[in-house]
């Protein structure tokens, strides 16, 4: 069962129903608008979310991280039928590159401060909502995977990454830091590897996520269609996390010896710049790491793009 809910019991919500047998759940308030940015469906015991808005790359504002929270709490009811849950986004170029970062600023520039603060708070509940879930949660990263959209899927049970995936930390361009509880986990990364992403704001693509310990699998786009698939006909099953881990390695290893192989190694390994990342991102100091970056005799070229980075910021 999910903790916490009951800061968000007093919100009223509206549920309307879309195409394909999706509905969404919003908050009254925003029930006339005519584009549902959160869409969810429950189908054989497996309940989808889709982030619905492409034109923003699925980035999140307030209503859809309150429309999210919504659906989990329905969803962690014993009630609900629900036995595991997909997280994905629409329009085929980002799973969701973060937060509208915008929308926050122009509030914070016209004073409302009530109002950014609010965004903040919301999405940070339904990131904590996400970790605390009891049933599987499956996060298909096929596409940009950047900042708020590391908060939805990175707290969760499974982390699918494909070869259309780029991920990135990028809070420090904007004079921030890495949030959305992301602190709790770029930490545990192999070779310094968290400290570099939080600092340069670096990508990561494809197959790097897994290396890094970012996804927990990696699948071709092609096969992603398999895991709802298989999942929905696992009845029962689907609810017990082995199981789902199972399904997800049997899928990602047949895609691996077929033809879809080669996606994997498009984006280069990542294993070859740990350790020069961990003799220079260890250091305690950000003055410290870039005068280590600087005297770095090996691969000079990767050091100097790091060191670019790391300064302008």
């Amino acid at each position: 069962m999910i903790r916490r809910f009951a800061a968000l019991s007093a919100i009223p919500a509206v549920k309307t129903t879309c195409k394909a047998g999706f509905s969404l759940l919003r908050p009254a308030h925003t029930a006339a608008m005519v584009e549902p940015l959160v869409l969810s469906r429950v189908e054989n015991g497996i309940g989808e979310i889709v982030l619905n808005r492409p034109r923003a790359l699925n980035s999140l504002n307030l209503e859809m991280v309150t429309s999210m929270y919504e659906v989990y709490r329905a969803w962690s009811d014993s009630s609900s039928g629900v036995r595991a849950i997909l997280l994905t986004g629409a329009g085929g170029k980002a799973f969701c590159a973060g937060g509208d970062v915008k929308q926050v600023a122009l509030q914070v520039l016209d004073n409302q401060y009530d109002a950014a603060m609010a965004f903040f708070k919301q999405e940070y509940l339904t990131d904590a909502a996400i970790s605390q879930l009891q049933r599987p949660h499956i996060s298909l990263l096929d596409g940009i995977t950047m900042g708020g959209g590391a908060g939805v899927s990175m707290h969760g049970h499974f982390r699918v990454a494909t070869e259309k995936t780029v991920f990135a930390m990028p809070e420090c361009a904007i004079g921030l830091f890495p949030d959305v509880g992301m602190m709790a986990h770029l930490p545990h990364l192999p070779g310094e590897l968290g400290a570099y992403l939080a600092l340069t704001g670096a990508r990561l693509a494809g197959s790097q996520l897994k290396e890094a310990g970012l996804a927990t699998h990696f699948i071709p786009s092609s096969h992603l269609s398999q895991i709802k698939q298989q999942l929905q006909q696992a009845g029962n099953a689907a609810a017990d996390l082995a199981h789902v881990n199972n399904i997800l390695c049997d899928i990602e290893t047949s895609a691996a010896a077929g033809a879809s192989a080669s996606h994997g190694s498009s984006n280069g390994t990542l294993s070859s710049k740990v350790p020069v990342i961990a003799r220079c991102f260890g250091h305690r100091s950000v003055e410290d790491i870039a005068q280590a970056l600087e005297r770095e005799s090996a691969d000079k070229e990767w050091c100097k793009e790091a060191l670019q980075q790391l300064q302008r910021y």
